[in-house]
């Protein structure tokens, strides 16, 4: 697992390692689970606020249609509030 590590030292300071871009499929209450280098890992929420510096999503065409997306998912209301924090 991906944690915090209070009183890490120098390794543990966001950017000593570099970068490292993931896919996390999974995420719940208690943290996100992430694939890297082949496997499966997980990462806390600390480790998640702490280190992550970006993040991106992906909608397929199928996803955003009605009969793939959520109920009550609105497109343009998203763009908007992407446009917003821009």
């Amino acid at each position: 697992m991906w944690d915090v590590v209070p009183k890490g030292g120098a390794n543990a300071k966001k950017g000593s390692w570099g970068g490292h871009c993931v896919f996390v499929p999974k995420y719940d209450a208690k943290g996100f689970t992430c694939i890297t280098w082949g496997q499966p890992k997980t990462m806390t929420l600390a480790f998640w606020k702490k280190y992550c510096d970006e993040a991106h999503t992906l909608f397929s065409q199928d996803w955003l249609t009605d009969k793939g997306s959520p109920a009550g998912f609105d497109q343009s209301q998203l763009q908007t509030d992407l446009h917003a924090i821009r």
